[in-house]
Formats: structure tokens, sequence, C-alpha cells
């Protein structure tokens, strides 16, 4: 059984080797979801702790498990997008969605996920 969290960040890493590139974007929609109790959806946990030192979040890692972690995005409220298509087509599946965070770089290239929820471009 999945526990649903309200707010997902999802940090892709392992096929995603300029990260670095991504890391501001990052930084600045954690900001605004501080004080919140936040899931990481990720497939580097190791390299997710190194990241998050530093960003004053209280976070917790899903289960680990791809199908998992996409009915997990699927599901939240809040949803701060990796510059992908795997957290990007999980918003635009979601029917309860309020909020997204997405990068220029990802929106300029897949437009938005969601025609209901509010879109904060970063």
């Amino acid at each position: 059984n999945v526990c649903m969290p309200e707010i997902v960040v999802h940090l892709r890493f392992g096929d995603a080797p300029n990260f670095h590139q991504n890391s501001e974007y990052y930084r600045k929609a954690l900001k605004k979801v501080q004080g919140n109790s936040v899931c990481i959806c990720t497939d580097d946990q190791e390299l997710a702790r190194r990241f998050l030192k530093n960003n004053c979040i209280n976070y917790y890692f899903s289960s680990d498990i791809l199908k998992d972690d996409f009915k997990i995005l699927v599901n939240a409220k809040i949803v701060i997008v990796a510059p992908s298509t795997f957290s990007w087509w999980a918003v635009k599946l979601s029917r309860v969605i309020s909020e997204v965070y997405l990068s220029k770089k990802t929106y300029s290239i897949l437009g938005s996920p969601s025609n209901s929820a509010k879109i904060n471009i970063i």
C-alpha cells in the first residue's frame, strides 16, 4: 500500500547527467514549499540527500519503486516536476493536482501539463 503525500518533488539523476544545470530551479522551487513535509521521488537517494542537505526542508523518500513513484506523483496536490517527461506525464494524468512547479526550459519544451492547476514557471 502506497502512502499518498500532498507535496512531491521529482529529483532525477541517473539518466540526466546535467543535474547541476537544474539545481537553481530546484532550490527556488523548494523554497516555495518550505515548512511542509515533502515526499522525494528519485532514482538516486544518496545524491538526493547530498543535494537536499543545504535546502532547509523536511523530507522523506518514496518507496523507490518506479510504478509507485508514478502513482505518488499522479495523486499529489503539489508537484515540483523534474526536467523529464516522467513527472510531467504524471501531472498530465492527475485529477487532483492543484499546483505545479516547472523549470522554464521544461515548460518551453513540453508546455503546460495541466489545464486546471496553478502553473509556476521558475
